[in-house]
């Protein structure tokens, strides 16, 4: 069972200090690459770099991004807080088995931005003290440090289940080109493994649809809908690559009910199955034997 590895293998943790300077915390290092993170910011603000665009979130805020959705973190002067960088055997852990597992496993499949959150409040509190704990044990590992830190996990998610609902979003139909597409590709990294109907993402921006279509392939060449799909594909190489999930559960993962759609999917658009795409991988990751030697 992977409860006996190492603790500084499941999970790491940084405390940011409030600096003079902004800070640009990097995750898709090799370090970091293919875990989940969590931002739990006490103090200032941060703007997320990501693939389809920016996002930003002011204090006190928890911000949950699962693997490969946010490429780096720029913290602004004088911001505090954790960023924790969790693996996938720690986040199962943490979801368990019980009656929320499948929705905690929703929640932690997409990107969760809940900013500010008001001082004083039960679940603001419970992320601090949450976070400090991880930080903590990370640091200082004793017996039972993974089975703390997965609680502790699990209260992030729980919190981040809770405040996932995002706020209705403004309906501003003056919005300029650039506006609505910088918009749409945001929803679309919120939104994606929910597999919105393009119909949905216009209704929610307050723009028709022939609008939203009209603007997005004037300003990328593409439709809204490849868009949506491309982002889909760069997350299934992304958990392909970078993780050990079965394939069905990486389909789930990414909205499709039906392990068979998601392979479907996936050929149509990569060219080849999941199961051809990952082995591939690795086997142009084998190191090279003596017997290939001259």
């Amino acid at each position: 069972m992977f409860q006996s590895t190492p603790l500084s293998l499941l999970a790491h943790a940084d405390k940011l200090k409030p600096t003079i300077a902004a800070t640009d915390w990097r995750l898709d290092t090799p370090r970091h690459g293919g875990q989940s993170h969590a931002l739990v910011m006490a103090e200032g603000s941060a703007t997320l770099l990501l693939a389809t665009g920016q996002l930003r979130a002011a204090a006190p805020a928890l911000v949950w991004m699962p693997p490969g959705a946010a490429h780096r973190i720029s913290l602004a002067s004088g911001s505090s807080g954790t960023v924790l960088s969790l693996s996938e055997n720690l986040v199962s852990l943490a979801i368990g088995r019980g009656g929320q597992a499948s929705s905690l496993r929703a929640t932690a499949d997409r990107l969760v931005l809940a900013e500010r959150l008001k001082d004083g409040d039960v679940q603001l509190d419970a992320l601090a003290t949450a976070a400090e704990t991880i930080h903590h044990e990370v640091r200082n590992p004793r017996e039972g440090g993974v089975e703390l830190v997965a609680a502790c996990t699990s209260i992030i998610l729980v919190t981040a289940l809770r405040l996932s609902p995002q706020p209705p979003m403004a309906r501003a139909t003056d919005w300029s080109p650039p506006q609505l597409l910088q918009r749409f590709m945001q929803m679309v990294e919120v939104h994606f493994r929910e597999q919105y109907a393009i119909r949905r993402y216009a209704d929610e921006l307050g723009v028709t649809e022939r609008r939203l279509h009209d603007t997005v392939v004037k300003a990328t060449g593409r439709s809204p809908l490849a868009l949506v799909h491309s982002r889909m594909v760069e997350e299934a190489q992304e958990r392909l690559s970078k993780s050990s999930l079965p394939i069905a559960q990486i389909g789930y993962g990414l909205g499709f009910r039906d392990p068979a759609h998601f392979t479907r999917f996936f050929v149509r658009t990569v060219g080849t199955s999941p199961r051809r795409y990952r082995a591939d991988l690795r086997s142009a990751r084998l190191p090279e034997t003596f017997a290939a030697w001259p």
